[in-house]
């Protein structure tokens, strides 16, 4: 069957975003750049799917505004200072210079046809299996599962579910390059249906940084340099020659080569205006130890033997709020170098110490995937924002930062406190050894409680702190009587609505007022009563 060259993607609207007015609509790629600071947001089907096109989107940014030579290296400006003086020049414009943009994309036009006889946009033209068989486009559609019985939470249902329309599947499948979960693929004449996991993305916990528009996104994630020396850069996928069906064992050679990572060979089938068809095998491969070149993760060495002093991506816990983490987020932070901060952030304190953004305020975004078994089913979609003083990224940061942590370390040492109550009190009503589950559970339950109960006001208070203006000792003190504060009114809580037989207890050791005691101590222990300037804490 010919394939026409049909619906390209700089000029038909398919990215979703919303605008001043708070309206959501879709536009074109050079309808988004002509206007990305009237934008607010990306606003697709999912936070992976808009992280993924953002990263697209970036990629062509970079292209535009650097020089790249044909090994991926940064041409002019070569010196770091020229990248911070270009940097705060595109800044200062307030929007994108739309005719270099407009030239650039118009002369890579034939690589952005979604359909197109042989350079498809991020796919392989051709593709196909021996038999000459297809797959449901469910496949590459994330919040809907392949089997028909696992759909009752989905949000598409019928005739939907096995189609897709043009803008959908140019979304879904920039979303499938980066998130494609692990396992068998298709077996496409000269592909290879196993091996090399998850999407790029997959395999991250992604760290990113947002603003008041799409054009202040980007280029707040437009990393140039780190530690006083220009990054690897590479190029974007349609630089470079059309893929072919083989899986490549190869490296990104910078952080725009990992921006369009083609972790897939892949190709769309159309059908009377609606995409009904897919074939999806595995792409360009590599394993992900030490891949520095990646800005939006950080970085832990790993604990596994087989990968001895090798450092792997931080990935999300959904248990874990993004507050509890700062230590794996934030400079200054670490004695060691067991764990390397996201490079977006290190970038943004590099721009605030050069006085090149005029915004105070530092949005962290992160967006993640915790998998299911062998990585083939998600299990649950991790997002997360914080805002902080972007001077904590600065080296006034490094006489906060260990303040903040001692807070944060001080607030877990407490909330593990009441949750040894819940267990303690769990026992004096007559739990034994053999009870273990019941005790966790109690402990547990009340510790999640108050983690949540503290998470706005952790947040709020993080957000409010002048790292210029206020004084280190009093605020963190203020934050540490407040949790005290509430810890102790949780515990009394819990002490009053317990059993009878709690309060009775085992013996004269074992009972509610023995136990209430020893809590109370514990937490003044961990944080004493400390007088403020200008009278008494909490």
């Amino acid at each position: 069957m010919t394939v026409e060259k049909k619906y390209n993607l700089l000029y038909e609207p398919w990215i979703m975003v919303i605008d001043d007015a708070g309206r959501r609509q879709a536009v074109s790629m050079l309808d988004l750049y002509k206007n990305a600071h009237n934008y607010k947001a990306l606003t697709g089907e999912l936070p992976t799917q808009d992280i993924a096109i953002l990263r697209m989107l970036l990629a062509v940014i970079y292209a535009v505004f650097i020089k790249i030579d044909a090994t991926g290296r940064c041409v002019a400006p070569d010196k770091v200072p020229d990248m911070f003086q270009l940097w705060k020049s595109l800044w200062g414009r307030g929007n994108f210079q739309y005719e270099k943009i407009e030239q650039y994309l118009k002369f890579y036009e034939d690589r952005f046809f979604l359909f197109h006889p042989e350079t498809p946009f991020f796919q392989v033209a051709g593709l196909r299996t021996k038999d000459g068989d297809t797959n449901p486009v469910t496949q590459i559609i994330a919040d809907v599962p392949s089997r028909a019985v696992k759909r009752f939470f989905s949000n598409r249902l019928g005739r939907e579910v096995g189609q897709l329309n043009f803008d959908e599947a140019a979304r879904w499948l920039i979303n499938l390059h980066a998130w494609d979960y692990a396992g068998k693929k298709a077996s496409t004449v000269g592909g290879d249906p196993n091996g090399g996991g998850t999407g790029w993305l997959g395999k991250l916990g992604v760290v990113y940084l947002t603003g008041n528009s799409v054009f202040e996104t980007l280029l707040l994630n437009m990393v140039l340099v780190d530690d006083n020396t220009i990054i690897p850069l590479g190029s974007p996928c349609w630089a470079y020659d059309s893929k072919t069906p083989a899986k490549a064992n190869v490296r990104p050679r910078g952080f725009v080569d990992l921006l369009t990572w083609q972790s897939r060979r892949v190709l769309l089938f159309e059908n009377e205006g609606v995409v009904d068809g897919v074939l999806s095998s595995y792409g360009d491969v590599f394993d992900k130890e030490n891949t520095f070149e990646e800005q939006m993760s950080g970085w832990h060495i790993s604990s596994e033997p087989s990968l001895k002093d090798k450092y792997i991506p931080n990935t999300l816990n959904r248990e874990r709020s993004i507050w509890r983490d700062l230590s794996s987020l934030l400079p200054f932070t670490s004695e060691n170098i067991a764990n390397i901060q996201p490079g977006v952030v290190r970038w943004r304190g590099s721009l605030q110490a050069e006085n090149a953004v005029d915004v105070d305020a530092v949005n962290i975004a992160v967006v993640g995937i915790e998998w299911g078994k062998n990585m083939g089913v998600i299990d649950e979609l991790i997002t997360d924002r914080l805002t902080f003083n972007a001077n904590l990224l600065t080296d006034l940061g490094q006489h906060w930062l260990p303040h903040i942590l001692d807070a944060l370390q001080s607030t877990d040492a407490c909330i593990r406190v009441l949750g040894d109550l819940a267990r303690d009190l769990a026992k004096s009503a007559g739990a034994y050894s053999e009870d273990k589950k019941l005790m966790e559970a109690a402990g547990n339950a009340i510790k999640e409680e108050a983690y949540s109960f503290f998470d706005l006001p952790f947040r709020n208070w993080l957000a409010s702190i002048s790292s210029i203006c206020d004084d280190r000792d009093k605020r963190c003190a203020e934050w540490k009587a407040f949790v005290r504060d509430s810890i102790l009114r949780m515990g009394t809580k819990l002490v009053s609505e317990c059993a009878d037989a709690a309060l009775v207890g085992r013996d004269s050791n074992l009972n509610g007022p023995n136990v209430f005691s020893l809590f109370k101590s514990k937490v003044f222990k961990e944080i004493p009563t400390q007088t403020l300037e200008g009278g008494q804490d909490g």
